[in-house]
């Protein structure tokens, strides 16, 4: 039978259990909470990223006709109201984001994209830079609340690319690598304490080395190129000096499509016609023999017409002639396509 004391000593173990397993469930749920938050933070980080790497392809696109223009806001682009302020929508039309990304972050959270200028504008030394923002304060879109924590989660996740109106300086946006104003821009509202921000900037024209369609650089380019691929033109294609040709091959070998011209082993240009290398032309009209018996085979055409014939304007001159046989082999005969 237990004593008074010891029921009572139980019941106070009882309490302790119980309140224990209430502060575990507390900081259980408190822990949830914050880790929920913290992924979001992060994910929304994502998000705004892609939106960058969409803005980084609108600078680069546009940025020799933003320099030049007096106001960014002067540029037309077709399909873009204000080209000193494209939507994610018309980012999606030029091509710049996935037609399926979506424009807003969990409920309400969206972002806006603003092109600044700084420096000699308008000019070849005029800096373009892409602001994007949200529209609102991320840690109270998350949160509800004013909460630093996740603003920090944020820049984290945004890989030392992002910045922010703190709530300790709310007259700035800054990040580990950029530094604006609070706002950005004359005509625009401050940002709220609690915006997230990423930037992308071009410094001049020079500041990145390849041309453009339309690009006032350089109108004649007069640089070296160098194409690991292929090099399409639409129009005609001019050398004011002498055009090199590096790949060899030999007359009445296949070719891979129709029109190319490539260097003959033996000397001058060969052709790529009804896919058989022919002569272009750097052996007169060609030639080639008949045969009685077997007639035009193919390996006997004449590799200028791929056939058994001179090209229009050469004379047909017999040049060989096995003389008459009357074994099956058949009597074969020589000519030449004099010009």
């Amino acid at each position: 039978m237990k004593t008074a004391s010891q029921r009572g000593f139980a019941l106070t173990e009882l309490m302790i259990a119980a309140l224990m397993a209430t502060l575990l469930a507390v900081w259980a749920s408190e822990t949830w909470v914050r880790r929920t938050q913290e992924a979001s933070a992060e994910a929304a980080a994502a998000w705004m990223l892609a939106v960058r790497v969409s803005a980084e392809r609108y600078v680069i696109r546009y940025a020799d006709s933003l320099r030049q223009a007096t106001r960014p806001a002067d540029v037309s682009i077709d399909g873009v109201v204000d080209s000193a302020a494209p939507t994610l929508a018309e980012l999606k039309q030029q091509g710049m984001l996935e037609a399926g990304f979506p424009e807003t972050y969990g409920r309400d959270l969206r972002v806006a994209v603003r092109i600044l200028r700084s420096g000699v504008c308008p000019g070849d030394e005029c800096r373009i830079e892409a602001l994007i923002h949200t529209t609102r304060a991320l840690d109270t879109a998350l949160a509800g609340r004013s909460h630093e924590g996740l603003l920090a989660y944020w820049l984290m996740a945004a890989g030392g690319k992002g910045g922010m109106v703190s709530h300790a300086d709310p007259l700035q946006i800054k990040g580990a690598a950029f530094a604006l104003p609070n706002p950005p821009l004359p005509a625009m509202a401050a940002l709220a304490a609690g915006t997230v921000a990423l930037t992308v900037g071009l410094d001049s024209a020079f500041s990145f080395p390849w041309l453009r369609v339309g690009d006032t650089r350089d109108p004649d380019f007069k640089a070296d190129v160098s194409a690991a691929g292929n090099v399409v033109s639409d129009a005609a294609f001019r050398a004011q000096g002498s055009l090199w040709l590096g790949e060899r091959a030999y007359a009445g070998a296949a070719c891979p499509e129709n029109g190319l011209i490539v260097r003959e082993h033996y000397g001058g240009l060969l052709v790529c016609r009804s896919y058989q290398w022919m002569s272009a032309g750097g052996r007169g009209g060609g030639g080639y023999s008949v045969n009685t018996v077997s007639g035009c085979m193919a390996m006997a055409a004449n590799p200028v017409t791929g056939q058994c014939s001179c090209p229009a304007g050469y004379t047909v001159v017999l040049i060989a002639d096995s003389g008459p046989k009357a074994d099956a082999e058949g009597r074969t005969r020589g000519y030449l396509c004099a010009g």
